[in-house]
């Protein structure tokens, strides 16, 4: 499972699956009724196979994405296409990736 807030949209999370890979883009409505969810299906973007983890970078413009995999995918927030694909960026899969808190390009993995 992966989960990311938005830092500038605080209304806006992303989750995503692990064993599907779906990654949905979700809206919190302070004001839903109390017999309606607070958060709502917003978008749903392609799908990263055996996701562990999610990361919004400091701008909100991307969202990187990572799993069991050597492979990692970048996405255009505002767009929920995929901008760029690495492949193999480890011998193993990847654990955790997180974007910078200060730098909007700048990432790491592990």
């Amino acid at each position: 499972l992966g989960l990311v807030w938005m830092r500038h949209h605080p209304q806006v999370a992303v989750c995503g699956a692990s064993h599907s890979g779906d990654i949905v883009f979700l809206k919190y409505d302070p004001h839903a009724r109390l017999t309606e969810s607070c958060l709502q299906r917003h978008q749903n973007v392609e799908c990263f196979p055996k996701l562990s983890s999610l990361s919004a970078n400091c701008t909100d413009d991307f969202l990187l994405a990572s799993g069991i995999s050597p492979n990692i995918a970048v996405y255009d927030v505002q767009t929920g296409k995929v901008v760029h694909r690495a492949h193999g960026v480890h011998e193993h899969f990847i654990n955790i990736s997180r974007f910078c808190n200060t730098s909007p390009h700048i990432f790491v993995t592990a």
